[in-house]
């Protein structure tokens, strides 16, 4: 619900403690899923229409694709605002939950349509960070990833992901429907009724984001400035949140 994470299914039950990775028990027997979740995905962008965009109460039933729209209208890189989606902390790859989330670099210039894109860009640099250490976990590099989740209703999230993480990101059909979708097949492969070699089969992708190479660089110099946003202000953020 509303968090980032990246998972995947091995055959081995591992742990890193250093970067909060582990696996738990899959449904399917002889199998482990990968846990690595990082908090508030999603969320940043209720919390940004909520809290934000729109007076309390007041955001329209098309608050959420009025919002994509206006995302849209920004390049890629927003401008140079940055948003740190440390909502309630930073989970993985660290454990500091001292951590707060900013918007970074503000200008008069500013619009809500930055904000809007710069939410989904942060939410993915957030993954980025993530990625790597995954990778390394797992052993292997992601071909592609599949996108779930209410996030994954727009088109333009889906790209931006593309093009931060450098993965193609298929947008599955009906995203936020997933989890309910996983456990009718978990049930009809108990029931002998398909096979797990069928399974990939009955998820239907409604589009695939391939990355757009002309975004490489700016997203690039984006994501390391995230990093050294957070390197450089984790000290301030434990001093602040130790105070109360």
């Amino acid at each position: 619900g509303t968090t980032s994470w990246l998972a995947c299914h091995v055959p081995w039950k591992k742990l890193d403690i250093f970067h909060m990775l582990t696996t738990v028990p899959a449904a399917i027997p002889g199998r482990n899923i990968v846990m690595a979740q990082q908090g508030t995905g999603g969320e940043c962008f209720k919390w940004l229409k909520e809290n934000i965009l729109f007076a309390p109460n007041a955001a329209p039933d098309d608050a959420f694709e009025q919002m994509n729209e206006m995302a849209k209208t920004v390049t890629p890189g927003s401008d140079g605002l940055i948003f740190t989606p440390f909502l309630t902390g930073a989970l993985t790859p660290v454990d500091d939950h001292y951590t707060r989330s900013a918007f970074v670099n503000q200008t008069l210039k500013t619009t809500r349509a930055h904000y809007c894109r710069a939410v989904m860009e942060g939410v993915a640099y957030n993954l980025r960070w993530l990625l790597p250490h995954v990778e390394k976990f797992i052993g292997r590099r992601f071909d592609s990833l599949n996108f779930i989740g209410g996030a994954a209703q727009s088109g333009t999230w889906c790209q931006i992901m593309a093009d931060v993480l450098d993965r193609p990101i298929r947008q599955i059909e009906d995203p936020r429907q997933a989890n309910v979708r996983g456990a009718a097949l978990l049930a009809a492969l108990a029931l002998k009724h398909i096979t797990l070699e069928e399974i990939p089969h009955a998820v239907p992708v409604q589009r695939t984001c391939i990355p757009n190479r002309d975004n490489r660089k700016v997203y690039d110099a984006m994501f390391r400035e995230f990093g050294n946003f957070y390197a450089k202000n984790k000290g301030m953020y434990r001093r602040l949140n130790t105070l109360r």
